[in-house]
Order: structure tokens, then sequence, then C-alpha cells
């Protein structure tokens, strides 16, 4: 591979949507350390209302989520984008990634102030051990670490998430190893990031300042339905042509105010639709995704981040 400014473009290119992709494993962890909190505050209530189920579902989402979002920057495969693909591709090619290549990518303005701070050296001099070339070292160092910190986090996601596979599998990630991993492999992606696209990021994903968890804070006034007051007669999934659709009747008994249209759906779109459901295609497969979801969001759903065509 040359490294000119065609290959440069499709590694800020990759690097851009690694951001967006790994931003939303940081701020789903976050909001998941804040419902925790809620949780611990409120642990008798929720004993007393029975929420065990409702906290176990929050607490396997959010695993499964955060392990197959580590996941995904960690495998390296033709068809796919992840920091590991892009870090092995800039250390095959370090010698080509010199500092006089680097300032045709980010060049100097010719009237700059002779006493103005240059980033480009700055930044540049945190990947080379010569000053000159891109180091191959370090890139490899960096690598080495972050699969080092992430292995057992990757065999639970193979083992547990992405496949069930035979026999019993008992993982020994804990949350504080799950955050430090996300941690970890945020930090390596803003540096990185720098590097490559010439923008200061903190972290890849934003902080949330409004205060969500006041939902949690009041209850309803309005006693809980009854079990029958909005029911599911039949739900089944049916293999049709490409992947799965969702039939279901649902029927509503009673006056009841839910997130349902006022008539009962008759087509499959529209069954889908009010379930709270939006089915995508992306290839030859099929997914059902919660909510309004994207092509993103779908590739997301098969464990890898798929490029919107092969590089």
């Amino acid at each position: 591979m040359k490294v000119d400014a065609r290959v440069w473009k499709k590694w800020q290119d990759w690097a851009e949507r690694i951001r967006e992709d790994f931003g939303q494993v940081v701020e789903d962890r976050d909001v998941h350390e804040g419902f925790r909190d809620v949780v611990q505050a409120n642990g008798t209530w929720i004993d007393e209302n029975q929420g065990g189920l409702f906290v176990d579902f929050i607490k396997r989402s959010y695993v499964g989520n955060a392990f197959m979002g580590v996941r995904r920057q960690l495998k390296v495969d033709d068809d796919s984008i992840s920091l590991m693909r892009l870090l092995e591709q800039m250390a095959a090619q370090a010698h080509q990634i010199t500092f006089e290549f680097y300032l045709t990518i980010f060049p100097l303005t010719p009237d700059r102030d002779p006493d103005r701070f240059v980033w480009q050296e700055e930044t540049f001099r945190g990947f080379t051990d010569d000053r000159v070339t891109l180091s191959t070292r370090i890139v490899n160092e960096d690598m080495r670490r972050a699969r080092e910190l992430a292995a057992e986090i990757e065999k639970a996601a193979d083992r547990t998430v992405a496949h069930l596979q035979k026999g019993e599998h008992k993982s020994n990630v804990t949350f504080d190893d799950l955050r430090s991993s996300i941690d970890h492999f945020d930090k390596l992606a803003c540096r990185y990031l720098a590097l490559i696209t010439g923008k200061g990021w903190s972290s890849c994903g934003a902080k949330a300042v409004f205060p969500w968890g006041q939902i949690f804070r009041h209850r309803s006034s309005n006693p809980p339905p009854s079990d029958d007051a909005c029911r599911i007669e039949a739900i089944g999934w049916r293999l049709q042509g490409e992947g799965l659709r969702l039939f279901a009747a649902v029927l509503f008994k009673r006056r009841f105010t839910c997130l349902l249209p006022s008539r009962t759906p008759t087509t499959n779109d529209e069954v889908t639709k009010a379930l709270g459901w939006t089915s995508i295609k992306v290839g030859k497969r099929h997914y059902l995704a919660h909510g309004t979801i994207d092509r993103v969001e779908g590739r997301r759903a098969h464990g890898r981040l798929l490029p919107a065509k092969a590089a």
C-alpha cells in the first residue's frame, strides 16, 4: 500500500466512524453508571415491587452491548472497520509516514508567527522515536496493550453474546474491568484521532449535562394497569425471504392509555411499528432494532462496524 492523500483520507473517514461508534459505548457506560446509582439508592423500593427483573434486563443489555462495542474495535477483517485494523495498516506502512509527509496533509501557514505553537510537530512527536518517521514500535505497543486489557471481554463476547458455544463459559470480567477497557480504548482512539484528523478530542463520547435521572424521582399518579389491560395475544417469528419478520395481533381491553395506536394494527408494518420496533435490511441480512434506526445501527447489530463500501 502506498500512503498518499487518498489513503490518508480513507483513514480519516475510518477514524470518524470509529469515534461515532465507540462514542456511543462511552455514553452508554455513563448512563448505566447513573442508573446503577439510582438502583443502589432505591434497593428496598425495587425489591418490594419486584423490580429486579427490570434491573437485570438493563444490566444484561448494557453488558452485551458494551462487550460487542469493545469487540468491534478489536476484530480485524477485510469487510469491516475497527481501531485495530486502522492501527495495523498504519504500523505496516509506518516507514512511509514521515513528518515531511504529515506536513503535506496538514501544511504550515506560510505567514505563521515563528513563536506560534506548531501543533503538527507536537502531535507527531508522540508517535515517533526519531522525530522523522512514525514508529512501528509505538503503534504495535498501543495495539498490544489494548488487546491485553480487552482479552477477556473479547472472549466473553465471542462465547456468550455473538455466539452460543458448546460447553459452559464463565466470564471473569467485572464492571471495573469493563470500565477500564472502555476508558483505555476511548483515550487510545482520541490519540490517533488527533494524529489522523488534526482534531483534538478528550473523549469519543459526550457527557449528558441534563438531569435525565429525574424520570426515576416521580411515581405515576395513575394505578398500574391490570395484566389484561393491554396484552399481546400472539407473537411469532417466521423465516421469510432474507430474514425474520414479526407478526403479532394486539388486542385492547378496557380503557387504558398506552403507546400503541388507537386502532388495532392490521398490516405487518403497522404491527412492527406499534410494538416499537423498526425492521431494516443491511446487505443480505434482516435486522430488528428498537425504535428509529439507520444503517449504522444495523451494522452495529451484527457486531461489526461495516464500511459504506469495501475499502
